[in-house]
């Protein structure tokens, strides 16, 4: 039997003050920073180094959310962790992988992105209770196949 190789990946749920921080993406439109985990990478260091490289701002990770699987993206699937993180410092600002870096209210945020998957996250985040959600989906159509929050 072949072991299982899944993508690891990172979002981060960026808070200041009552606003959300968001990036607009050449290829998936508006959504919260985040990217793959590098070989050998810490999953936090991932989401920090992400959140810098695409929004240009320092965050500091408070607590996982959520975690999400798209168990039909072939030939890998992919896992997502989300995170709810706190604004640190610096000016959002675009970059290679950013054509657009802003703050939005959250009712904002949810409007703005363009993908099911990111809208369900998002209200997810908005609504966070301290109970993480897993999350399996998949694409074309957009559908959640099984959920359950802990």
């Amino acid at each position: 039997m072949t072991p299982p190789l899944h993508i690891l990946s990172v979002m981060g749920f960026v808070w200041r003050d009552k606003y959300v921080l968001m990036i607009e993406s050449p290829r998936r439109g508006w959504e919260c920073p985040g990217g793959q985990v590098e070989q050998g990478e810490n999953p936090l260091d991932a989401l920090r180094r992400e959140v810098e490289e695409e929004a240009g701002v320092e965050i500091e990770v408070e607590r996982l959310a959520s975690v999400n699987t798209n168990i039909r993206r072939i030939p890998q699937p992919n896992v997502i962790m989300d995170f709810v993180c706190r604004y640190v410092s610096g000016e959002p600002r675009s970059s290679a992988e950013s054509l657009r870096v802003a703050f939005f209210s959250p009712e904002q945020a949810v409007a703005r992105a363009t993908c099911p998957c990111m809208q369900s996250r998002l209200a997810h985040l908005i609504a966070f209770d301290g109970r993480v959600r897993f999350m399996s989906f998949g694409f074309n159509p957009y559908e959640v196949i099984r959920e359950s929050v802990m």
